[in-house]
Protein backbone atom coordinates (compact mmCIF):
# COMPACT_ATOMS: atom_id res chain seq x y z
CA UNK A 1 0.00 0.00 0.00
CA UNK A 2 1.40 3.09 -0.73
CA UNK A 3 1.19 5.85 2.02
CA UNK A 4 1.32 9.62 2.19
CA UNK A 5 1.65 12.12 5.21
CA UNK A 6 2.21 15.53 5.53
CA UNK A 7 4.43 15.09 8.85
CA UNK A 8 5.64 11.94 10.89
CA UNK A 9 7.98 10.73 13.51
CA UNK A 10 9.23 7.94 15.20
CA UNK A 11 8.14 5.94 18.35
CA UNK A 12 11.12 4.48 19.94
CA UNK A 13 11.39 1.98 22.77
CA UNK A 14 13.82 -0.94 23.77
CA UNK A 15 13.94 -4.94 22.93
CA UNK A 16 16.08 -7.78 23.60
CA UNK A 17 17.96 -9.14 21.04
CA UNK A 18 16.69 -12.54 19.57
CA UNK A 19 20.33 -13.29 18.95
CA UNK A 20 22.25 -11.98 21.96
CA UNK A 21 19.82 -11.17 24.35
CA UNK A 22 20.91 -7.73 25.01
CA UNK A 23 18.59 -4.65 25.15
CA UNK A 24 18.69 -3.25 21.73
CA UNK A 25 16.85 0.24 20.63
CA UNK A 26 14.10 -0.26 18.41
CA UNK A 27 12.15 2.29 16.57
CA UNK A 28 8.56 2.50 14.21
CA UNK A 29 7.29 5.24 11.91
CA UNK A 30 3.93 6.84 13.39
CA UNK A 31 1.63 9.31 11.13
CA UNK A 32 -0.94 11.26 12.78
CA UNK A 33 -3.05 10.65 9.44
CA UNK A 34 -2.54 9.47 6.07
CA UNK A 35 -3.75 9.29 2.52
CA UNK A 36 -3.37 5.83 0.90
CA UNK A 37 -3.82 3.42 -2.23
CA UNK A 38 -2.90 0.51 -3.43
CA UNK A 39 -2.39 0.62 -7.03
CA UNK A 40 -1.13 3.76 -8.63
CA UNK A 41 -4.49 4.57 -10.51
CA UNK A 42 -6.81 3.61 -7.59
CA UNK A 43 -8.31 6.54 -5.92
CA UNK A 44 -6.78 7.73 -3.03
CA UNK A 45 -8.24 7.01 0.56
CA UNK A 46 -7.95 9.19 3.39
CA UNK A 47 -7.28 8.24 6.95
CA UNK A 48 -7.60 10.19 9.61
CA UNK A 49 -6.73 8.09 12.91
CA UNK A 50 -3.01 7.59 13.71
CA UNK A 51 -0.57 4.42 12.89
CA UNK A 52 2.77 3.43 12.86
CA UNK A 53 4.00 2.10 9.54
CA UNK A 54 5.43 -1.48 9.57
CA UNK A 55 7.19 -3.86 6.60
CA UNK A 56 8.25 -0.51 4.81
CA UNK A 57 9.62 -1.55 1.87
CA UNK A 58 10.14 1.37 -0.46
CA UNK A 59 10.48 5.37 1.63
CA UNK A 60 10.88 8.49 -0.23
CA UNK A 61 14.90 9.54 0.34
CA UNK A 62 14.27 12.99 2.56
CA UNK A 63 12.36 10.66 4.66
CA UNK A 64 14.98 8.46 5.01
CA UNK A 65 17.85 10.95 5.80
CA UNK A 66 15.93 12.56 8.79
CA UNK A 67 15.14 8.86 10.08
CA UNK A 68 18.62 7.96 9.85
CA UNK A 69 19.56 11.02 12.17
CA UNK A 70 17.35 9.93 14.96
CA UNK A 71 17.58 5.98 14.37
CA UNK A 72 20.55 5.17 12.48
CA UNK A 73 20.07 1.57 13.27
CA UNK A 74 17.05 1.40 11.05
CA UNK A 75 18.07 0.17 7.91
CA UNK A 76 16.59 -1.77 4.68
CA UNK A 77 17.49 -5.39 5.08
CA UNK A 78 16.06 -8.67 3.46
CA UNK A 79 14.33 -10.96 6.23
CA UNK A 80 13.95 -14.90 6.51
CA UNK A 81 10.33 -14.65 8.18
CA UNK A 82 9.08 -12.08 5.70
CA UNK A 83 10.97 -13.01 2.84
CA UNK A 84 10.74 -9.17 1.67
CA UNK A 85 13.32 -6.73 2.21
CA UNK A 86 11.84 -3.62 4.26
CA UNK A 87 13.44 -1.02 6.78
CA UNK A 88 14.37 -3.03 9.87
CA UNK A 89 16.29 -2.36 12.88
CA UNK A 90 19.32 -4.04 13.83
CA UNK A 91 21.03 -5.01 16.95
CA UNK A 92 24.75 -3.51 17.33
CA UNK A 93 25.39 -7.51 17.18
CA UNK A 94 23.67 -6.89 13.52
CA UNK A 95 20.78 -8.72 13.85
CA UNK A 96 18.10 -7.71 12.42
CA UNK A 97 15.12 -7.65 15.00
CA UNK A 98 11.66 -8.46 12.83
CA UNK A 99 8.50 -6.02 12.31
CA UNK A 100 6.14 -8.96 13.09
CA UNK A 101 8.03 -9.71 16.53
CA UNK A 102 8.48 -6.10 17.68
CA UNK A 103 4.47 -6.02 17.29
CA UNK A 104 3.23 -8.89 18.82
CA UNK A 105 1.44 -8.73 22.28
CA UNK A 106 3.58 -7.41 25.45
CA UNK A 107 6.65 -6.55 23.16
CA UNK A 108 8.25 -2.79 21.84
CA UNK A 109 4.99 -1.67 19.79
CA UNK A 110 2.30 -3.69 21.16
CA UNK A 111 2.05 -2.34 25.14
CA UNK A 112 -0.27 -4.36 27.15
CA UNK A 113 0.14 -1.74 30.16
CA UNK A 114 0.55 2.05 30.91
CA UNK A 115 3.77 1.10 32.52
CA UNK A 116 4.76 -0.46 28.75
CA UNK A 117 3.04 2.87 27.10
CA UNK A 118 5.56 5.62 29.57
CA UNK A 119 8.63 3.14 28.34
CA UNK A 120 8.15 4.22 24.66
CA UNK A 121 9.06 7.76 23.41
CA UNK A 122 8.34 9.89 20.37
CA UNK A 123 10.74 11.71 17.90
CA UNK A 124 9.05 14.00 15.64
CA UNK A 125 10.91 14.68 12.25
CA UNK A 126 10.59 17.21 9.60
CA UNK A 127 8.53 17.48 7.27
CA UNK A 128 5.99 15.21 4.77
CA UNK A 129 6.37 10.86 4.13
CA UNK A 130 6.00 9.04 1.14
CA UNK A 131 6.17 5.09 1.72
CA UNK A 132 5.10 1.51 0.47
CA UNK A 133 4.26 0.30 4.09
CA UNK A 134 1.33 -1.65 5.94
CA UNK A 135 -0.28 0.72 8.35
CA UNK A 136 -2.13 -0.18 11.73
CA UNK A 137 -3.84 1.44 14.34
CA UNK A 138 -4.88 1.12 17.73
CA UNK A 139 -6.51 2.74 20.03
CA UNK A 140 -3.49 3.73 21.92
CA UNK A 141 -1.64 5.56 19.12
CA UNK A 142 -3.24 8.87 19.91
CA UNK A 143 -1.20 9.29 22.51
CA UNK A 144 1.77 9.44 20.88
CA UNK A 145 2.77 12.51 20.66
CA UNK A 146 2.94 12.90 24.44
CA UNK A 147 5.24 9.91 24.89
CA UNK A 148 8.93 10.64 26.56
CA UNK A 149 7.35 13.97 27.59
Amino acid sequence: MRVRASSFGLVVGTATCHACSTPTPVARLWVPEYTYHFEPDDELEIEADPAMLSFVSDLSAAAMVRIQAHAPWLRMAPTRTSGMTYLANHCACGAVQGDHYLGVPGEAFFPLSQDQLQGLRFLPCEGPLEAEASPGSSAWMVQVPSLGR
